[in-house]
């Protein structure tokens, strides 16, 4: 049996769905969490309602479903899109569009190709990881700034906040993120 965290507390605006496969054991919620139901086992063993613990296995939350003594792993992503969405289409795969492994809400999920998989991590490259750094000089909102800018501003921008136009350039089309200051 998975380790089973308890109990299941209630979170405004969360919708529990079947586990596609496992209707009668497990159900997942819309914001990513995997919660076993009461039942008792064929050994007539009682297990509560609880909520699961997803370690993150590499880049992904995994879990690892429980029945009758078979147990079968499965990454968290894949289960809130097949309970939510429906099966994946042939040559799609399931994307984390904040390109973070571990945020499985439905909301930050969706269906698509290699390419655009490839494209969103390229796109979020450093925006996400290295959130601090004593050296860093930008703030979130000022790289939200600097993807706005008009063409042609951004070498005036860049002299005006002390950085390169180079670092600007990168940050506005998506290749690279400056660290933040503390």
């Amino acid at each position: 049996m998975p380790k089973v965290l308890k109990p299941v507390s209630t979170i405004k605006h969360e919708v529990w769905l079947p586990v596609v496969g496992l209707e009668e054991y497990y159900h997942v919620s819309n914001l990513g969490r995997i919660k076993s139901l009461e039942r008792t086992d064929r050994l007539g063993r009682f297990h509560p309602e609880g909520l699961l613990a997803l370690p993150l296995i590499g880049r992904y939350c995994q879990v690892r479903f429980s029945v009758d003594g078979v147990v079968t792993p499965k990454r968290v992503h894949q289960v809130v899109m097949e309970a939510f969405v429906g099966p994946k289409p042939k040559g799609m795969e399931v994307r984390h569009k904040d390109d973070d492994g571990s945020n499985n809400e439905l909301s930050n999920l969706c269906y698509g190709t290699s390419k655009q998989n490839s494209n969103d991590q390229r796109f979020n490259k450093g925006f996400k990881y290295e959130l601090s750094h004593q050296n860093g000089k930008l703030s979130n909102e000022q790289c939200d700034e600097i993807r706005r800018l008009k063409p042609g501003t951004i070498a005036k921008w860049a002299q005006e906040h002390g950085v390169s136009k180079g670092h600007v350039y990168n940050i506005r089309h998506g290749c690279r993120r400056l660290k933040l200051k503390d």
